[in-house]
C-alpha cells in the first residue's frame, strides 16, 4: 500500500479534514513501533488494517486533532458545578504506552526473534 492510500484510509477512519501531516506523523510512528516490535524490515501487506487502526488510535489519544488538547486523561469529574480535573502528561504517556499492548495479540503471529 502506498503512503496515499494509507494516509487516505487513515482519513476515512478519522474523518474528514484532519491535518495530514498529523496524519502522516501518526503513521510513520506506528510503522516503526510496528517494525520495531515485530524486529521486521517491512510491513507486511497484512498488517496494513492493523496499521491504520493504530494510528487512528495514536491521534485520538494524542488529541492531534484537538485545537486546545487536555493535559492528559480525566481524573475526576463532578456533575453538580461541571468541573472537570486532567491528569498531568505522566499520565498520558502512560495511557499512550498501552498502545501497543492492545495489539500485541494481534502482532504476536509475525513478532521474530532478535539475537
Amino acid at each position: 500500500m502506498t503512503d496515499a492510500e494509507r494516509l487516505t484510509l487513515l482519513e476515512t477512519l478519522l474523518g474528514k479534514g484532519q491535518n495530514p501531516d498529523a496524519l502522516a506523523f501518526c503513521l510513520s510512528d506506528c510503522e516503526r513501533l510496528i517494525l520495531d516490535y515485530c524486529s521486521l524490515d517491512a510491513l507486511p501487506e497484512e498488517l496494513e488494517s492493523l496499521l491504520a487502526r493504530m494510528a487512528a488510535d495514536r491521534f485520538r489519544m494524542s488529541a492531534f486533532g484537538q485545537a486546545e488538547a487536555a493535559c492528559g486523561p480525566v481524573s475526576s469529574l463532578s456533575e453538580g458545578s461541571k468541573s472537570v480535573s486532567f491528569g498531568g502528561a505522566a499520565a498520558a504517556a502512560v495511557d499512550q504506552s498501552g498502545l501497543l499492548g492492545s495489539y500485541a495479540r494481534q502482532l504476536a503471529r509475525y513478532r521474530r526473534l532478535r539475537w
